[in-house]
């Protein structure tokens, strides 16, 4: 399921993103993958960037640059952000904090209107 975290900041998991009809639908134009291995779908006009996160310690060792990454295309482009960890809601969680200069306790309540769950202690990142 594809979840818009803010205007043109998707999240969902890796097998949301071999649905063709998403990109169309929410006009995304770059993918960010965060799996070592799975594959990206074939679709043209899509810039597709892996983020070969392995566990939370690769995803706090590269935090500044994903979220600068994030933060040079954000409102240009439509991102999907794909992981079937909590990879893409962490990442989302933490972009929230360092350019939203939102509280992590706001970030939680966000999310649970969403109906996303983070069981991550955010502190370990920050």
């Amino acid at each position: 399921m594809i979840v818009e975290i803010l205007s043109s900041l998707l999240i969902g998991n890796i097998d949301d993103g071999y649905d063709k009809s998403v990109y169309e639908t929410y006009q995304i134009d770059i993918i960010l993958n965060c799996s070592t291995d799975k594959k990206f779908v074939d679709i043209n006009n899509v810039e597709k960037v892996r983020l070969p996160l392995k566990d939370m310690e690769s995803l706090k060792k590269n935090k500044i640059k994903i979220l600068k990454f994030i933060k040079d295309n954000y409102l240009k482009k439509n991102i999907l952000l794909l992981s079937n960890e909590d990879f893409n809601v962490v990442i989302c969680a933490l972009f929230l904090i360092e350019y939203g200069k939102i509280s992590i306790v706001d970030i939680k309540n966000i999310l649970k209107n969403k109906n996303i769950c983070i069981d991550r202690n955010l502190n370990y990142f920050i």
